[in-house]
């Protein structure tokens, strides 16, 4: 290995190499490869490798290039056993994991510190598409029912974490031990309806400060109160040190190394709970809490505006619940044998969270043609005040429209009627659809109301063209320039309009009343 002090070093002692592949500059990689070869076994504090990075940061051609120099890197473990597999698995990272099967295949085989495989780890997480890769290799059947150092089997840590998709995977394979048990002598179902139990006797659980973009240094003082009830912040500021042999410790030595490990467990589990999925996948390399820790205070003392947006999470548990229990119907009927084939019940279950994200269509669909609604009122109210060519000021006529006997006039009080009548129909229907019984009434009152409010859009575009000719006649050329642009603008917006929300009603809400129109578009 080359020598650590002769490289310039940055924060956890990591060299240029890290850094280059930790900011995604490929440019600047491959320049300090070809001049500084040796930094590739170069190792940060934690004990990682630039391969340890271009796999957490999914860098697949970095990656590559980093194999070719010496693939056996790949079987390279931090200092908590984890390599370069485990951390690709970790963030989900297929084309990485790919590239190290391919160039180092037992790298695969290897495990953590926690005798978790690269299978346990992408259950653990959530890592559905890894899954899916490891359990297509045939040569791999033997890490689907492997232990960990707790019994647990990938499908155990996947149920435990409520990955539904990672269920479907692991359930979806032959050679998968539906009847595991841990060393708690639970097997995966036991521990979905243990949740399910435990979601029924407590209606939430204690509030956790979200992190955001313009909130870390008061997320840092909450967060730092909270881990300090917890008697768990200690871990953080003072870490704890695993030894190589543990079979050499004392009683004594022994005792505080567990409870520094549980402190540690609680304190990573409620940073999680309280960062969204994009800043998770910038702190998934951490393997403590600690670390964890320093990555975040990292990231916002060297960037000035980390993307980390702020997601509305207010229904985060009710999500879970429900995930939960499809986990727990899966189970239940592969468990019992009722159907040799476990797709059977995933295209029912599917069919199910299908429902649930056309509610969520529903109400998306419900609040934008309420505000179209009550746009188009607005307007065509408005327009009946501000009539087109004025009013009379002389008798015998004081009082009366102008161009009350012009033809475009009368066109326009027509349609300018038309639209808004149409327009407040629909608000009305709209407010009294969340109210109705099921679901097809709720559907074809919104598909109902879709079609009013277009045909209030073009009667309202009429209205606005023949005012214009109102006022305009007697410039006849710009009278017919005028309504020409207004009328093809007012034709394009319209079936815009027309042809995307027919195609979302009736393709994904299945809106009777929409289909028909959408079969006719496609024939044109």
């Amino acid at each position: 290995m080359g020598d650590k002090g002769s490289v310039e070093g940055g924060p956890n002692d990591q060299t240029p190499l890290h850094r280059a592949i930790l900011w995604d500059d490929l440019d600047t990689t491959t320049v300090i490869l070809g001049d500084r070869p040796e930094l590739i076994y170069e190792t940060d504090s934690y004990g990682r490798i630039p391969l340890h990075y271009a796999a957490a940061y999914c860098a697949p051609e970095v990656a590559d290039r980093l194999l070719e120099l010496d693939a056996s890197t790949a079987q390279i473990q931090d200092d908590y056993l984890s390599t370069p597999a485990h951390l690709a698995a970790e963030g989900d990272r297929v084309g990485v994991l790919t590239k190290l099967f391919n160039r180092c295949p037992n790298s695969i085989d290897l495990l953590n510190k926690h005798q978790q495989n690269i299978l346990h780890v992408a259950a653990q997480n959530g890592s559905v598409d890894v899954v899916k890769y490891i359990t297509s290799l045939r040569e791999k059947d033997d890490l689907i029912n492997q232990p960990d150092k707790d019994g647990n089997t990938p499908l155990h840590l996947a149920v435990m974490n409520i990955h539904s998709r990672v269920v479907c995977a692991l359930v979806l394979t032959r050679k998968l031990d539906i009847r595991a048990i841990n060393k708690r002598q639970k097997t995966a179902l036991h521990i979905a309806q243990g949740y399910k139990g435990m979601m029924t006797t407590t209606t939430s659980h204690f509030d956790v400060f979200q992190l955001n973009e313009n909130n870390f240094e008061n997320w840092r003082i909450k967060m730092k109160t909270l881990l300090d009830s917890k008697d768990a912040w200690e871990v953080i500021e003072k870490g704890y040190t695993v030894p190589e042999d543990e079979s050499n410790l004392s009683v004594t030595q022994r005792e505080y190394l567990s409870d520094a490990r549980k402190k540690d467990k609680k304190a990573l589990t409620l940073i999680y709970q309280a960062i969204d999925e994009k800043t998770f996948e910038m702190i998934s390399c951490a393997s403590t809490a600690k670390e964890a820790w320093e990555l975040l205070e990292h990231s916002y003392t060297t960037v000035d505006k980390p993307f980390l947006p702020n997601d509305d999470d207010e229904n985060d548990e009710k999500n879970k619940t429900n995930e939960n229990q499809f986990i727990i119907d899966i189970l239940k009927e592969v468990y019992a044998n009722k159907n040799r084939n476990p797709e059977d019940i995933l295209d029912r279950k599917k069919k199910a969270f299908k429902d649930i994200k056309d509610s969520q269509t529903r109400k998306e669909l419900t609040g934008a043609l309420m505000l179209m609604a009550t746009l188009i009122a607005t307007v065509t109210f408005a327009a009946a005040f501000t009539i087109p060519g004025g009013f009379n000021d002389e008798n015998p006529h004081k009082g009366m429209v102008v161009l009350g006997r012009n033809a475009a006039f009368r066109t326009f009080i027509i349609t300018n009627t038309t639209a808004m009548t149409l327009s407040m129909i629909a608000a009305v229907i709209l407010i009294t659809t969340p109210f109705q019984p099921d679901t097809k009434s709720r559907d074809d009152l919104l598909g109902g109301s879709a079609l009013l409010l277009a045909d209030a859009l073009l009667a309202m575009g009429v209205a606005f063209v023949t005012a214009l000719y109102a006022v305009l006649s007697e410039q006849l050329p710009l009278a017919i320039f005028v309504c020409c642009i207004g009328s093809i603008s007012m034709a394009v917006a319209y079936f815009y309009y027309f042809y995307i929300l027919a195609f979302v009603a009736a393709k994904e809400l299945k809106f009777k009343l929409l289909t028909p129109m959408v079969a006719y578009l496609n024939k044109r």
